[in-house]
């Protein structure tokens, strides 16, 4: 039995009472070894249930805490999936769809779930192309870099950042310290 966002089945300050969790334990523990549950979820709400629940701690033998896919895995994962759906992205869309999940990677929180992103991005990007094809333009199965519809922020060189901090007024301390990070980590 694999259950997925398990973190949407415990409430925000778990504290003890009857969750649906705490009914699939009393079920699991009657049940023996069969099924074999495998839960997976977000960490945030799922860790809190899991550190002040010592029942499940008893129950599962394993738990494995996996990194984020980053940015270049998640582009893979959309691309293997629009191929296996019969779509293909051209070069300026590849590119594109490379850079907007390093941007999602870098700018994650607590509430990133690549797994599902990477199938709502996927989801997107055909409702694009479909919407497109609608309005005339040929239906050739290509996802191109318009049907990607997300701003991402522009990327600035060293010089660019260095000049924008360089315009601020005083800090001089700040400015000092930041200029010896960049030169240490060259």
């Amino acid at each position: 039995l694999f259950i997925d966002d398990v973190h949407k089945l415990v409430r925000a300050g778990y504290s003890g009472h009857i969750e649906p969790l705490d009914k699939l334990l009393t079920e699991m523990e009657k049940a023996g070894n069969d099924p074999i549950v495998i839960l997976a979820g977000l960490r945030k709400g799922f860790q809190e249930y899991l550190t002040e629940t010592p029942k499940a701690k008893e129950t599962f033998g394993y738990f494995f805490d996996l990194p984020d896919f980053d940015g270049r895995q998640m582009y893979l994962i959309a691309q293997e999936k629009l191929l296996k759906d019969g779509f293909h992205l051209d070069e300026a869309a590849a590119t594109k769809l490379v850079k907007l999940f390093g941007y999602l990677y870098k700018s994650r929180d607590e509430s990133f779930g690549n797994g599902h992103l990477v199938k709502k991005q996927v989801e997107h990007l055909r409702d694009h192309y479909l919407l497109r094809v609608d309005k005339g333009t040929a239906d050739n199965n290509c996802i191109t870099k318009e049907d990607i519809h997300a701003e991402l922020p522009e990327e600035k060189t060293e010089d660019q950042i260095l000049q924008d901090l360089n315009n601020f007024i005083g800090m001089q301390n700040l400015k000092t310290s930041i200029k010896e990070l960049i030169n240490h980590v060259k």
